[in-house]
């Protein structure tokens, strides 16, 4: 695997829905007739920007909501989005949870990047290229599942690894290949993998077995295993009061 998972929190889930059903409750005096006129421009759906609120110790502690009518550019920690009003608190949460994983594994990629917490720069172009075309195209419009968050992950360490060596000379590779990756990743990388294989053994001896989508085809035996640790990790963290989606 060439990075580390990227981190959700573990409450993410019920600290969206818990946002969205005090956010919503602010409308209760509205009409529909009213928001709906309020909303006509926007596709009859409130224009929000959100943020994750972290403690000191970097554990999740809310999840900020503003209304965003006059489509404001969000700042750097927040996220642009629509949310219906007159739904479900666990509707609307669904609703937000695409876009925040999107961010995560957005900036899980740049981050693992900046910090050379990645292996990308040890593969070569056509192993770099080969990796690239087994990861589905990120398309903006699409609502991000579990297991596309850590594959948006590997996606763009592997772009911006593409991008930078597509503008340095052969001296400038060299000396970057040779730097070291992140104290510690290996260990990492390791630890994850064993925490995968009990997960993997668990399921096993309850009478299951881990469920590999079609996109972990083409990857290895171990990364589709790790890669499915991941996907249930997330499943987790983003469940809702009656949903795991």
């Amino acid at each position: 695997m060439l990075t580390p998972a990227p981190h959700i929190p573990s409450n993410l889930g019920r600290k969206i829905e818990t946002a969205v059903r005090a956010f919503q409750r602010e409308y209760d005096d509205y009409s529909v007739g009213d928001l709906r006129r309020q909303l006509k421009g926007h596709g009859y759906k409130m224009p929000v920007l959100c943020a994750l609120v972290f403690h000191r110790n970097a554990t999740l502690s809310k999840v900020s909501i503003v209304p965003n009518l006059k489509d404001r550019d969000p700042s750097p920690t927040q996220i642009a989005c629509r949310l219906t009003i007159f739904g479900s608190p666990e509707y609307g949460a669904k609703e937000l949870i695409s876009e925040f994983l999107r961010r995560i594994g957005d900036d899980a990629g740049k981050q693992f990047f900046a910090t050379y917490r990645h292996q990308a720069v040890r593969l070569t172009d056509d192993e770099l290229s080969e990796s690239l075309r087994r990861i589905p195209k990120d398309d903006p419009h699409r609502m991000i599942r579990y297991r596309d968050v850590s594959l948006l992950t590997l996606r763009r360490v592997i772009e911006m690894e593409l991008e930078v060596r597509a503008g340095e000379s052969k001296h400038a590779r060299l000396a970057r290949s040779a730097q070291s990756v992140s104290s510690g990743l290996a260990a990492e990388l390791e630890a994850e993998h064993q925490d995968a294989q009990a997960w993997a053994e668990q399921l096993i001896r309850e009478g299951s077995q881990p469920y590999y989508p079609s996109e972990y085809d083409e990857w290895a035996e171990v990364d589709r295993m790790v890669l499915a640790y991941r996907e249930e990790r997330c499943r987790t963290a983003c469940r809702l009061s009656w949903m795991t989606w």
